[in-house]
This record gives structure tokens, C-alpha cells and sequence, in this order.
């Protein structure tokens, strides 16, 4: 029981949504074999849990107090012969339609007759024994030196569940009684039990009430054996059981407020019921006391007090969807919406020839008012005895796709148990599944579909995770390739990886190798009702790759924009043989067209270096590549990123001095390796800098940040963890360029073991990274856990540690990081499926600003071991210009990396040049042999190209290395991102300018 009007908050979607209760709300036009062939209109509410529906009107059967001698505090019980409609009772902002008031001197007042009286009394209104018993408690006390008599009220207005009216009369009298007795009695009376004495056809599911006319003393309310307040079979032992106080004072029903002692309820120990048609007895004694002076209870030595029967039928024990679709538990969709089953459980003693009553609520056809409701029922009869579950036919009866019976919205299932004439009380369906009508097809918004209708994803990784969005949150997908996606025999289907809130989507990684020409495929997705959607198709194009054979004589040269992924059309493309020379020789030229492309035939070199000029962006230069297909990032000069900001959000208050260290794969400067939130704002994530449409997952790690020792996190995210930690839940949706998301990382408390520690620490020799003034470094080495997931770009901090200096340049790395990512089981492993790796990662900075970063791989995370590798980071240190040169200049670096000291190692400088407006020049260099020394690049000359590179001044210049493990590249063939994302030593140096005239 609860207050009216929020009678089933607790069970049901509000009011608005679907009001199954407690909305006072036009129903739709009566059903003439439901009992009132005067109806136009109904107020339908759902059958409550134990409620009970006849046909007909709704009876009064009890009405009390009756006659005198009542004190001030006395309570109006009103008894039903079925379950009234709780907002016709008492109608929000309405008058009520069953109420208390001063009898007038004008009308009958004959207790059956109708007639004009007072207005009613304020009070509140409480529904007991599934809606069929009403309490009414006047606000205030009644006024008992008035000897005045009152009278309980009934107006047409009143309905039963399914909308029938009390009566056709404005109103109608129900009993009357006078509150006199003097207010120095503390003494207490019974004013009813419930069921009331001797009923023949009390349900056994019922709780027992007793109803006194004065608050009792609590401490003095007791059951079991012994007991003030027991419940026995005739003549037996005390029932096992609990009390409580359902009636509350000041708060909501069920828990809020503070006990209202008038009304005590005996609840049956839990998972038992009242024996079958079996005599029962309320038993009460003197021990319960009122009032301040220990007033008793006057019981008139009644022992037992009251008696009633029990029916022989029990209640169903659940009711769900029969032939539901896979994964959408109680949903009514495209699917089962002409043929639905309902499966109603019953109990060991339901008998053969029992029948079963089921029920569907749903929001009415036609609408009117918000809520309006409307209902189908049927039946199925049980062929034998014992523990069942009994299909309810309803094919037909929720009509068909186009001509539905209700609108799509929430459901509510009711059933119950009818043996011979007697009935029990409706059971509902659980609300954990949310039951639902929804047979419209889930829509795709993300990719979204061009003005042609075509459906691109792109990527710039060698592995795709096929990321979504749909307009609903979807239960389903499934994904087929149009051949097969990689190098090898992969499977032409993707599997779901997860799903997550707004729609969003995403399967695990597809090998794609290197592809050349977009990749087809079809896409159904379905919404958590299990409907499918029509299939859906488009293509997967791979940007950022270098791969075939240019002495095929052909190279094709495909520029796009790093943000956006288009094409870039009306770019200028010069190749020229080898390495560049000033000035130019062999040079071609040609425009890349729509597809961004550009194509050369007829060549004759072994390699080319290639450089892509297009006014609205930042140029880049590829040199010397035998590659016969080369696809190049464009960065635009305006829009190249996007910022992301957000807020750390506890469950429990983190300890003074908090910081989060979030992690990010899409971060934009790749010397950034997470985001970290002050001190004193633990729960501000600050803005930061990312890069646009690309999935992205977020980590954070609350703790003492920058630790000394090894530390204690106390609090832990991860968005592709779901809200436990340990569940999938697809990556973040992409972010538009120069767009701004703001995102809420959910810092789950450390309630079990969150982080891994390494299983032994390790020294790192600083003072062999070539290039590093190891003795003179701007601060203490930082030391990161990051983690590389196969389809996401970049690596996402998932740990951190420390870096303790031994002697000299020696220093030892210790470290702990997330072991939710780090499980190796599907059930507790959210990143299994994305093959991650675990990388220690320690940076250096010297006094000059010279940047180094080695990664060690962790090769078993779930214990913590590491791999060592020879991997030195070198930092490439720029050799001074001898003087200004006169356009494009030479920069001369020294070469401090072998790609042959790892395994599968693969290395790359980078050489950035920036000039004073701030447009850059990328030259970037495979390093394919393990030669180290002074190296002199010559960048492309600009000269009769016809187009415009940096302008002339001061550029500021730097080199970056990068050597990175994979089992894929070769010379020539791999992808461009695997940079990042494959990184095992990192190094940037300081920048030099040269002048350029």
C-alpha cells in the first residue's frame, strides 16, 4: 500500500508515460461485456498486485466506525467488493468522489439515500488488500465535545479499475457515525480487522490488518509465538511471520514518514502463503497499550478476536511474454504482436480445470489525455494438476502491424487463478524488464547516410571496430562483409562487441589489412524490443595507408582531411624519384579529383617522394616510398580538432587530496598521455584537446597522483566497462571537428581489487637514450600504464607508477594499472575481445626540452611480468642551418635509431616544420635499415610547383622518432596511425629555427 497519488511510483513508469495508476485520466469507450451500458468513457487503472475485478458495479460490503462512542482519532475503513480506481478516489486537484463530512441538516442521511451536506473533510487516502479496502484519516482530529454526527460519501464519480462508476446518483451515502467519546480515555478499540470477520474468501496471499481506532504503542505490537498480534489456523500454533506499519505519517507509504500505529499489518514469513480453504483466527491480547499512561487494549476478552476462510486456489506465481525475441524479455514487437503469448506460472496446488485469467494494459488507441489506457484479456484453462506454466492465447487480440490496439508505449501483464466461483487476486508482471508494445523498426543515425542515401565509415586504422548509432537503444546488430576483410580468411560477420546508452553500437575489431577501394557491407539493427530494422548497406574506406609496388610503374596518390576523413579535391601532388633535390628533377605534377586522388603511370624509379599541397590545410611530405599507393592525412589549418571536458562523478566522497588521471585514446598531441584533474577539483576533468570522428574510449584512476610509492587507487572508470566495470559497453560516440563534448566519468568505488601491481620492478638506464641530457632532466621521469586496443587510435592511460632515481642516471620503474582491463576472461574482461596490450611507459624531459619515452610491454597483465626488449629511445638531435637559405631548406639530424633492435620493429622520423603563421610541414621518412649517424634530408623544392608551401621567415624545426613493434608492416606497406598506436620508444627534439628566404 501506498499513498494515492503515488500509489505505484515504485513499480510503474509515472505518470505521463504510462499512467497504469494513480493519474486521474479519460479512458477509452466502455466495453458493453464488462458490465454498464450507460458508459461513453472509462477511467481505466491497471488491476493493483492482489487486486480483484468483477463484472458490474463496484459494492460497498463495509463501511466503518458505525453509530457513537468513537474517539477523535478514529480512522474510515471502507470495504469493496473488487478494486477501486485509485485516482477517481481521490483525483488530483479534484474534489474526491468518496469522502467524509459533516452531516447537514439538509437531505436524507439515511446512510443508503442521496442527499447535500457539508464539504468533504481534508485527509489522506491509503488503498489496502490490492485496492478493495480504502482508509480515509481526516488531517485533523475530529472534534469530539461537538457531538457531532458524520457521514461517509460516495459521488457518481467513484470507478472500479476498469472504469465502471460506483453509481449513476451525484451521490450516495455510505454509513454514518458520531465521534463522542471523551478524550481522557486512552483505552483502545478495534475498529476492524481485515478481512473482515468471518469472510469466507480471503486470498492466501493477503497480508492480515488490524485496524485500531487510536495510534497503539509500537513497542507493545508483537508476533509469533507469545505475540500481541498473531495469526493461526483454527485452533492452532501462531503463523511464522512479520508486522509492519503501512500507513505512514508525513512521508510516502512504504518507508517515508513515521508509522501510523492505527493500522498494523501481519505479513506471512516470506515465500510462504495461508493455507488452502482453511479457517483462520486473529488473535489479540491486552498487552497492546495507547497512549502516554498505558491505556489497553478493550478486545472485549474475544479470543479468538475474529475468524476467516481462506479460498483453495492460489495466486499465479508470475506472468511474462510467452514467445518472446531473443534478448527482449517482455517486449511485444513486429515479431509477436499478431500471435502474443502470455506464460502465467502457477503453483504445486493449482488443479486441473483451473482457470487462467491474463490481462494487457497498454495506452489507449486514440490517445486523449496523457496515460489514457486501455485493455485486452483471455483465458486458458489448466489440463492438469501441480506446478505449470500456462500459455495465454491472445493472437489477434492485439491487433495487427497498422491497425494496433494501443498505442506503443510501456505494458502492463496481470493474471490470476479462478477456480469454480472463486478467484484470487491478480499478480503483474515485474517491472525489471520494462514491458513495452513497440513493433517500429530501429533507425540508423550514425553513419549517417549522404544526399545519395550511401552509408560510409571510414578509418585510418588496420584493424576496423565497426562503431554505430542508433535512434533508440538497440538490443541487436549484425554485420556482413561484402568479401573477405583482410589479408587472411577472416570471417565475412562481425560480432557485437556492446551496446550502450543513446543507440550506440560497436562490433570487435575486423582485420582489414590494406585496402585500396572501399569495402561493402550490410548492417540490421535491432531495438532493445527486438525489432529489426530493414538491412542496411554502405562501405568501409581505409584511409592512411601505403602499400602496393611502384615499380608496377603506377602510384596512386589519395589525400583526405584528418578530421573529417573526406577526400580532398583540387589538392597539388608532386612526386619526384628518390629523395628530393634542389632543384627538382623528374618532378610530376597532377590535381587531385574528387576522390581526392591522383594517379601516375608510366614511372620508372624504385620509390618516389611524395608531397600534397592543398590551401586549406598543413602540407605533408612521404619520402622515398616503394609503395605503388599512398593515402596521406591532410590536417586542415582550421577545425583540426575537437575539445572534450568533463566532470569525475563519485558515488562516495574520494580522500582529501584526490587526483584522477584520466586516459583517452584520441588525445591530440601525441607527447600527452592523459588528462589529469587538480588536486583541490578531483571531480573536473579539464578541457582537452582530441581528435575529431573517432571512437574513443575514457579511463580514470583516483588516487595520490604523482605517486612515490606504490599506491592505493580508491576509485576507478572505464567507459567501455559499463556501470559495473566489468561489462562491454561500446566506445564513445566520434566528436565533429571543432566540436565540444562534455562527458561524465563514473568513478566506481574500490570494492574489490581494482588495480595490478608489476609483478618486480626494473631500471631504465637514462643515460644511454642517445641525444637525452640524462644528468640534467627538467623533473623526475613520469610513468604511465598505457594500453593499445586493436580498431582505436593511440594508446589510453590505464595506470600509473613512479620512477626512483638509484644512482647517477639509473633509475627504477614501478607501476600499477586498472585490472578490470587486464583479465583474460570474456565474463570479466571487457577488452578481450580487442586484444589490448599493456605497455609501461617512462618519459624523460631534459633541461633543454629534448622529450624521451620508452615503453615496456607487459606480457602477462594478469601477473604483472614484463618483457624487456633492446629498445633505446634516440633522440634525433637537429644539426644548426649553416645560415638562411633560399626556399626550401636541408635539415640535418642525427639518426639514433635501429628498427632491428626489437623484433618486427619498424621506425619513422618525422621531421615538423612550422612557419611564423603557424601552418606546418610533416616530412615523414621510413627508417628501414639499422645505420645510425648524421642523416641530411633536402625537403621538396617548391619551385615551379604551383603551389603554396610555408611561407618564407623563420621556421621553427624538430624531429620525431618513433619505433613501434607490429606483425604486420614491411617496407613500404603499413598504416600510417599504427604509429601511435604500436609505439615502443617515442622521442622529439628541440626545435632549431631556420631562416628561409
Amino acid at each position: 500500500m501506498k499513498p494515492l497519488r503515488l500509489a505505484f511510483l515504485g513499480t510503474l513508469v509515472s505518470c505521463g508515460v504510462l499512467a497504469l495508476s494513480a493519474c486521474d485520466n479519460v479512458g477509452r469507450a466502455f466495453d458493453l461485456n464488462r458490465g454498464d451500458t450507460k458508459e461513453t468513457t472509462t477511467n481505466i487503472q491497471a488491476v493493483p498486485a492482489g487486486g480483484v475485478v468483477v463484472d458490474g458495479r463496484p459494492k460497498v460490503q463495509n463501511v466503518f466506525p458505525k453509530g457513537n462512542g468513537w474517539p477523535g482519532t478514529v480512522p474510515i475503513v471502507v470495504v469493496f467488493n473488487e478494486s477501486v480506481n485509485e485516482a477517481s478516489v481521490s483525483p488530483s486537484g479534484g474534489t474526491p468522489s468518496l469522502f467524509v463530512r459533516l452531516k447537514s441538516s439538509v437531505g436524507t442521511g439515511t446512510g443508503t439515500g442521496t442527499g447535500t451536506g457539508s464539504p468533504p473533510l481534508p485527509g489522506s487516502y491509503d488503498f489496502l488488500l490490492g485496492g478493495r479496502v480504502v482508509v480515509i484519516r481526516p488531517l485533523q482530529p475530529f472534534d469530539t465535545t461537538q457531538i457531532q454526527e458524520y457521514e461517509v460519501v460516495a459521488t457518481s464519480e467513484l470507478r472500479d479499475t476498469d472504469g465502471v462508476r460506483y453509481t449513476t446518483a451525484s451521490e450516495k451515502v455510505l454509513g454514518s457515525f458520531t465521534p463522542d467519546q471523551a478524550s481522557t480515555i486512552e483505552d483502545g478499540q478495534v475498529l476492524t480487522v481485515l478481512p473482515v470477520d468471518n469472510n469466507r474468501e480471503a486470498f492466501r496471499e493477503d497480508s492480515v490488518y488490524v485496524v485500531f481506532t487510536k495510534p497503539a504503542t509500537e513497542s507493545t505490537l508483537k508476533t509469533g509465538a507469545g505475540g500481541s498480534f498473531t495469526v493461526r489456523p483454527a485452533g492452532g500454533t501462531a503463523l511464522d511471520g512479520s508486522l509492519a506499519f503501512p500507513v505512514r505519517i508525513g512521508g510516502l507509504g512504504g518507508g517515508g514518514g513515521t508509522a501510523d500505529t492505527r493500522v498494523v499489518e501481519f505479513k506471512p514469513k516470506s515465500g510462504t502463503r495461508l493455507a488452502a480453504a482453511t479457517d483462520h483466527e486473529i488473535v489479540l491480547d491486552a498487552t497492546i497499550e495507547f497512549g502516554t499512561n498505558g491505556g489497553k487494549l478493550d478486545f472485549r476478552n474475544r479470543t479468538p478476536f475474529a475468524r476467516f476462510s481462506t479460498v483453495a486456489p492460489p495466486s499465479a506465481s508470475s506472468v511474462t511474454v510467452g514467445n518472446p525475441s531473443t534478448g527482449a524479455p517482455d517486449k511485444v514487437n513486429s515479431n509477436n504482436v499478431a500471435a502474443l503469448l502470455l506464460d502465467v506460472a502457477v503453483p504445486a496446488d493449482a488443479a486441473a480445470g483451473d482457470r487462467v485469467d491474463a490481462r494487457i494494459y497498454g495506452l489507449h488507441k486514440d490517445g486523449g489525455q496523457t496515460g489514457s489506457l486501455d485493455f485486452v484479456d483471455a483465458s486458458a484453462v489448466l489440463a492438469g494438476p501441480g506446478a505449470q506454466t500456462a500459455s495465454v492465447d491472445f493472437t489477434g487480440k492485439l491487433g495487427a502491424l497498422g491497425a494496433l490496439r494501443f498505442r506503443e508505449g510501456p505494458l502492463l501483464f496481470a493474471a490470476r487463478l479462478v477456480r469454480g466461483s472463486r478467484t484470487t487476486g491478480f499478480v503483474r508482471s515485474a517491472t525489471t524488464n520494462n514491458p513495452a508494445l513497440d513493433v517500429t523498426p530501429p533507425t540508423l543515425t550514425l553513419p549517417a547516410a549522404d544526399g545519395n542515401g550511401n552509408r560510409v565509415i571510414y578509418t585510418d586504422q588496420e584493424r576496423l571496430v565497426f562503431w554505430g548509432q542508433g535512434a533508440e537503444v538497440l538490443g541487436g546488430a549484425t554485420l556482413t562483409l561484402a568479401s573477405t576483410p583482410g589479408p587472411a580468411p577472416d570471417p565475412t560477420t562481425g560480432t557485437v562487441f556492446g551496446f550502450g546508452a543513446a543507440g550506440k553500437f560497436m562490433f570487435d575489431p575486423i582485420l582489414l589489412g590494406r585496402r585500396t577501394a572501399p569495402l561493402g557491407f550490410t548492417l540490421t539493427i535491432t531495438d532493445s524490443s527486438g525489432n529489426e530494422s530493414m538491412p542496411i548497406t554502405g562501405s568501409i574506406v581505409q584511409r592512411g595507408v601505403v602499400t602496393g609496388d611502384v615499380t608496377s610503374g603506377t602510384l596512386t596518390v589519395e589525400a583526405y582531411d584528418d578530421a573529417t576523413f573526406a577526400a580532398v579535391a583540387g589538392a597539388t601532388v608532386a612526386i619526384e624519384p628518390g629523395l628530393p633535390s634542389k632543384p627538382a628533377v623528374g618532378r610530376l605534377t597532377a590535381v587531385t579529383g574528387a576522390d581526392g586522388r591522383a594517379v601516375f603511370t608510366g614511372l620508372g624509379s624504385s620509390s618516389y617522394t611524395v608531397t600534397v599541397v592543398s590551401d586549406a590545410h598543413h602540407v605533408i611530405t612521404l619520402l622515398a616510398t616503394p609503395a605503388g599507393f599512398v593515402s596521406l592525412p591532410l590536417r586542415p589549418r582550421a577545425s583540426a580538432v575537437a575539445s572534450l571536458v568533463g566532470a569525475a562523478v563519485f558515488t562516495s566522497a574520494p580522500p582529501t587530496g584526490t587526483r584522477i588521471l584520466v586516459g583517452c585514446n584520441i588525445l591530440d598531441d601525441v607527447r600527452n598521455e592523459e588528462v589529469l584533474t587538480g588536486a583541490s577539483t578531483p571531480t573536473v576533468v579539464p578541457s582537452s584537446q582530441v581528435r575529431p570522428n573517432r571512437p574513443y574510449m575514457l579511463t580514470g584512476l583516483g588516487g595520490p597522483i604523482e605517486p612515490t610509492a606504490k599506491p592505493t587507487f580508491t576509485h576507478f572508470a572505464c567507459s567501455v566497462c559499463g556501470v559495473t566495470g566489468l561489462t562491454k559497453e561500446a566506445a564513445q560516440p566520434p566528436i565533429a571537428p571543432a566540436g565540444n563534448a562534455t562527458v561524465q566519468l563514473a568513478m566506481l568505488p574500490a570494492a574489490f581489487p581494482i588495480a595490478r601491481d608489476l609483478a618486480a620492478t626494473y631500471d631504465k638506464d637514462l643515460g644511454t637514450w642517445g641525444g637525452l641530457d640524462a644528468a640534467n632532466l627538467a623533473g623526475t621521469p613520469t610513468v604511465r600504464v598505457m594500453a593499445s586496443v586493436y580498431g582505436l587510435p593511440g594508446m589510453t592511460a590505464v595506470g600509473t607508477g613512479f620512477a626512483k632515481v638509484m644512482s647517477g642516471t639509473i633509475y627504477t620503474i614501478d607501476a600499477s594499472y586498472l585490472m578490470a582491463l587486464a583479465t583474460t576472461t570474456p565474463a570479466n574482461g571487457p577488452l578481450v575481445s580487442l586484444q589490448p596490450k599493456f605497455w609501461v611507459s617512462t618519459e624523460a624531459t631534459d633541461s633543454t626540452g629534448n622529450v624521451a619515452r620508452h615503453r615496456r610491454i607487459i606480457d602477462k597483465p594478469v601477473l604483472g611480468t614484463t618483457f624487456a626488449s633492446a629498445a633505446v629511445p634516440g633522440v634525433s638531435t637537429l644539426t644548426p642551418p649553416g645560415g638562411p637559405s633560399t626556399g626550401s631548406p636541408s635539415v640535418t639530424y642525427e639518426d639514433r635509431m635501429d628498427p632491428t633492435t626489437i623484433p618486427s620493429g619498424f621506425a619513422f622520423q618525422v621531421i615538423t616544420a612550422t612557419d611564423s603563421g603557424g601552418r606546418q610541414w610533416r616530412v615523414l621518412r621510413q627508417d628501414t635499415d639499422a645505420a645510425t649517424g648524421p642523416v641530411t634530408v633536402q625537403l621538396p623544392d617548391f619551385v615551379g610547383l604551383g603551389a603554396t608551401g610555408l611561407g618564407v621567415g623563420v621556421w621553427s624545426v624538430f624531429c620525431e622518432n618513433h619505433l613501434l613493434f607490429s606483425s604486420t608492416f614491411g617496407v613500404g606497406d603499413y598504416v600510417l596511425e599504427e604509429l601511435r598506436r604500436e609505439e615502443v620508444t617515442y622521442t622529439r627534439s628541440v626545435a632549431l629555427n631556420f631562416t628561409v628566404n
